[in-house]
């Protein structure tokens, strides 16, 4: 239908002409060889070849309202605005946990609801050292057309996590990031480089100041949104529990060759035992 309406018949030249070549995205195209792809029968998913550097402009782009830095359009406010909404169809699309016996994927400090072992019927080998800990499932809270949902400390973030490319985030209006990384399997060193983006995240969102109107009767004044919502709206896990990085819960993994990294963030008392709950893909009643 894309093709159709163009009056073009190649996708890869399609693709180029009105996305690549006004992001400036040099180094990507549909023609890639080692996936077996070329831009006249494209491979869809799998079949584009890139650079994290050219894909950190397509973020920008999210980022800007469909457009590049220097004012041109590529998608209209209302494209970015469907990516960013959820999508159709029957696919459970939202709740903690999103994607079923996927492995938790923990990526921010605020969350709409927290859970207790009692709460998922499972018990721990682990002596819990704290009374009433209490910890998330998921940090997607939705999912729209390719991109998770994830509530941020002072909004929401739109991000994709992948295995293969790397992983973006987008505070629409404030900031975007894109972090580039290859590993074709989900194991813990995948999972441990998700956890860390919630570090990342953290401290993108700490050194983003905007403010926002807050109307009364009287006056109208500009205010920084409240860590989480305020007002208790949203919970803050991190305070919650005493941590200022999430390292402090997953620790550091071992080298490829068996040794131990030198640990020098302290570790929470129930550290193994959250990791755990992570692990066991456990959904609630």
């Amino acid at each position: 239908l894309i093709v159709r309406k163009t009056g073009l018949d190649n996708y890869g030249e399609i693709f180029r002409q009105f996305v690549t070549e006004p992001l400036g995205m040099d180094s990507t195209s549909y023609d890639c060889p080692v996936l077996k792809s070329t831009s006249e029968k494209p491979h869809m998913s799998w079949g584009l070849c890139s650079t994290a550097h050219d894909m950190a402009k397509m973020v920008q782009m999210l980022a800007n309202k469909g457009m590049t830095q220097d004012g041109k359009q590529v998608l209209t406010p209302f494209h970015v605005q469907q990516i960013f909404s959820h999508g159709g169809g029957v696919a459970v699309n939202d709740g903690p946990y999103i994607f079923g016996l996927l492995p938790s994927l923990i990526v921010s400090r605020c969350y709409a609801r927290l859970f207790t072992p009692e709460e998922l019927g499972v018990d721990s080998p682990y002596l819990l050292k704290s009374t009433g800990t209490s910890f998330p499932l998921n940090s997607i809270e939705g999912y729209g057309l390719g991109t998770m949902f994830v509530m941020g400390n002072r909004g929401e973030l739109f991000v994709h996590a992948a295995r293969t490319g790397g992983f973006w985030v987008v505070a629409p209006g404030r900031f975007s990031a894109y972090i580039g990384w290859m590993n074709g399997e989900l194991n813990g060193m995948t999972q441990y480089a998700y956890h860390l983006m919630g570090d990342l995240l953290n401290a993108l969102e700490e050194s983003s100041t905007f403010k926002i109107s807050k109307k009364n009767v009287l006056e109208d004044n500009m205010e920084e949104p409240e860590l989480c919502g305020g007002h208790d709206m949203y919970i803050d896990w991190w305070s919650k529990m005493g941590i200022t990085s999430i390292k402090e819960i997953v620790g550091l993994p071992e080298c490829s060759d068996g040794r131990r990294r030198t640990q020098t963030t302290r570790i929470h008392p129930d550290a193994e035992f959250i990791k755990e709950m992570w692990s066991r893909n456990t959904s609630p009643e």
